[in-house]
């Protein structure tokens, strides 16, 4: 039943006098209870609410049937802030004008005699799915009917029925038609959801809002809590790039969805952890392929270091300032790179995207753009941009690229080597020449035998490991099993000798242990002794 329709009924139920049940169902955290309040208190103000006392009672906690009854009593207010007249019952006389009955168990000791105060009053029991184990739902229908029939009480149910018993479910449906007069589902849409549960005086009411929407979230309590830490994390970027805070709303409303919102129908923890569009799985199921075109709708590709701070931030309970403030800066240096990028590309648009004869005015763009925006331009893209500045002529502008490119951009080994990067495919033969002369003025630091030793007790490498080994050469390998002896001698030899066995060697691998074998060959035949000692490495000094 739609929002609209509830509040209808709620106030014809309010504004008649006559004895009845309402009761609203509904799933837990959707808003009813503050439904219920919100619409009672306009009708108060609106002075449509025929009755003059209310009594609110929360089931649970509750463990009998007599608390309960003590409790409806006890809870007994004016909805007009008018005086409860004084009234006799059982021999037990109470204060003329009193305001507000709460706060009397120290001094009325018969709750029986007390409840029998309750009548002609609009009663709301709340929580009937979270009763007590001593309190049934027979006894708490049994106790609405006799509110309604004898005591000529307006009672509301608010309940969860879904969670239920299977037991109570019985009793509930049993006494339904018998005890109920107007039974209403609530389950508001995700707009009228957010429409209840969403603070519109935030900065980010509207992203969020949308955000919400998206997703299907129409519980009012996982609403509010994903906006409390939206607001917090508001204040911890507030002094960084606006785009990181709105990147960053998305990430948590997406993770509060998940963590949060107890349903089949959400995605477990494990499907975000890792999430990237990027990488599909194979045999996704049809559920699996929904949630992640639903989460790549809201422009999320994948989870990179900050949504990680985000997700563990908030499986912990709380955000770290100091590591937020971190992956912040990490994040408005990624942005500002992003806009140079973009900055960068504008002007080859402007070559691709026109017939116009405007040689001039596109090659001083892009010489200018060049410059402007060297820290996002990777070497494949600054080879195009100088190799067609020379293809109209402008040599000395290419050469200057050329030195403006090396001199502002101090990166590490890995960014020159074209082992590491996918962006290194240089055609110009200057702006080639000044890569790989960048690429020889590194040196490693650490020893051949340091590099191996740390191989073999690793039993992994990287490139940067390989590099300084290729560069040995057989005479050098022979020097060097030479010079070393015990230990580490077998641990040398038995590992670049290995690199060429393994099943993905490559060419450096394969090379490495080739010079070796040849370096081990030859000291086989110095010596008889020396032939059987290599024997043990699987070499011998006649194999090829």
């Amino acid at each position: 039943m739609s929002i609209r329709l509830v509040k209808e009924e709620i106030k014809r139920f309010l504004n008649s006098p006559e004895p009845e049940v309402l009761c609203i169902k509904g799933k837990w955290g959707v808003g009813k209870t503050f439904t219920w309040n919100e619409y009672l208190k306009q009708a108060v103000k609106d002075n449509k609410v025929s009755l003059q006392n209310y009594s609110y009672v929360s089931l649970f906690g509750q463990n009998s049937l007599e608390d309960l009854k003590y409790a409806i009593f006890e809870n007994i207010d004016s909805l007009y802030q008018r005086n409860i007249k004084s009234f006799l019952s059982k021999g037990y006389k109470l204060s003329t004008n009193i305001p507000n009955i709460k706060g009397f168990k120290n001094i009325l000791p018969d709750k029986g005699v007390l409840f029998s105060v309750v009548r002609n009053q609009l009663v709301c029991i709340d929580d009937l799915d979270r009763a007590g184990d001593n309190i049934s739902v027979k006894n708490v229908l049994g106790l609405t009917s006799f509110l309604k029939e004898q005591r000529k009480c307006k009672i509301v149910l608010i309940l969860n029925d879904e969670v239920l018993t299977e037991e109570s479910k019985k009793e509930f449906a049993t006494h339904l038609e018998k005890v109920i007069d107007v039974e209403m589902n609530f389950a508001p849409t995700p707009v009228e959801a957010v429409d209840i549960a969403v603070d519109k005086s935030t900065s980010f009411t509207e992203q969020f809002s949308k955000l919400c929407i998206t997703l299907g979230i129409t519980n009012i309590r996982v609403i509010r809590k994903i906006q409390r830490l939206g607001k917090e994390l508001e204040k911890l970027l507030e002094n960084h790039d606006r785009r990181v805070f709105e990147s960053a709303l998305t990430s948590i409303t997406i993770f509060g969805w998940i963590f949060y919102q107890k349903d089949d129908s959400i995605p477990p923890v494990s499907f975000i952890k890792d999430f990237s569009f990027f990488s599909l799985e194979k045999n996704e199921k049809e559920e699996e392929k929904q949630w992640r075109a639903l989460i790549s709708s809201m422009n999320f590709t994948h989870v990179d270091d900050f949504d990680q701070l985000l997700f563990d931030s908030m499986e912990k309970g709380y955000f770290d300032p100091e590591e937020i403030e971190k992956k912040s800066k990490q994040a408005d240096s990624k942005l500002s790179l992003d806009d140079k990028t973009n900055s960068f590309h504008k002007a080859w648009d402007k070559y691709h995207g026109s017939f116009k004869c405007n040689e001039a005015e596109i090659l001083d763009e892009m010489f200018e753009s060049f410059k402007n925006n060297v820290k996002a331009i990777n070497p494949t893209n600054a080879d195009h941009t100088i190799s067609f500045l020379r293809k109209y002529d402008r040599i000395t502008q290419a050469d200057e690229l050329i030195d403006f490119y090396m001199k502002n951009r101090n990166e590490e080994r890995k960014f020159y080597d074209p082992n590491y990067s996918h962006f290194l495919d240089i055609k110009d033969p200057a702006f080639l020449k000044v890569f790989k002369d960048k690429l020889a003025s590194f040196k490693d630091p650490r020893t051949p035998k340091e590099i191996i030793i740390k191989i073999a007790k690793d039993g992994g490498w990287s490139q940067e490991d390989l590099l300084p080994l290729v560069e040995l050469s057989p005479n050098d390998y022979y020097k060097l099993f030479k010079e070393e002896e015990g230990d580490d001698l077998r641990i040398i030899a038995s590992q670049v000798v290995k690199f060429g066995r393994y099943g993905d060697a490559n060419e450096n691998t394969k090379k490495i242990s080739s010079n070796a074998q040849e370096a081990l060959k030859k000291i086989a035949g110095e010596c008889r002794i020396n032939e059987e000692r290599v024997k043990s490495f699987g070499i011998s000094k006649d194999s090829k």
